[in-house]
């Protein structure tokens, strides 16, 4: 079955649409906050964020153009947003109200079924990851985030990532990385090079080759 990608913008919708810029690392959204407002990313990078009580926030997806942000809460009637949207890039949109969005999908069958296609191709692997990242420890997960970093053969590598950014990634405090990655260290599994993490050649066969899931 060939499925719709990004469904064409009606030009009224256009018409009301706002358009944004957001540097790096600026909010584009905060969760817990009203929603009114789906969001059409047309360039750059989004990451979509959990955060916690505790101070912890969680990078659960990336999102690439073209997509929405807030179409989750436009088509479920929520009244906030139930997570965190944060340029990662320099980020043009287009801001639509959530009426208007809804309005346009009621009367567009075909932009209704593209637009479900595409929560639906959001959400699975998210839902698959979720089922495997929830019981898995730290030490796991910092081990997973590794191997999906690292090159395709085995070379010396220096991360260019920030602790923070692992953190968010892996769900955790910058606190808790840094006691992980000293315990990989310690294991001869990881090295540092200027701050960031760095892997041998030897190290990065070693990492690829151990269970994740089994790290503890």
């Amino acid at each position: 079955m060939l499925l719709p990608s990004f469904p064409e913008i009606p030009p009224n919708l256009l018409r009301v649409a706002r358009p944004l810029t957001f540097q790096p690392d600026e909010i584009i959204r905060c969760k817990g906050t009203h929603a009114d407002t789906v969001y059409i990313l047309l360039a750059g990078r989004v990451r979509i964020i959990n955060e916690f009580s505790s101070g912890d926030r969680y990078v659960f997806a990336i999102a690439d153009p073209p997509t929405f942000l807030g179409e989750y809460e436009a088509l479920a009637g929520a009244p906030y947003y139930a997570a965190t949207c944060e340029a990662e890039t320099v980020c043009d949109l287009l801001a639509v109200s959530i009426d208007a969005f809804a309005a346009w999908l009621q009367r567009d069958a075909g932009a209704a079924f593209a637009v479900a296609c595409m929560i639906a191709r959001k959400s699975w692997p998210i839902s698959d990851e979720y089922g495997q990242i929830k019981y898995m420890t730290v030490q796991s997960r910092l081990l997973a985030y590794l191997q999906k970093n690292l090159p395709a053969c085995d070379v010396a590598v220096r991360l260019p990532m920030r602790r923070q950014d692992i953190a968010d990634a892996i769900g955790t405090s910058l606190k808790t990385v840094n006691r992980s990655v000293d315990r990989l260290r310690a294991e001869g599994l990881l090295s540092l090079d200027r701050g960031k993490l760095a892997l041998t050649p030897e190290q990065c066969a070693k990492v690829r080759a151990m269970n994740a899931c089994q790290k503890t």
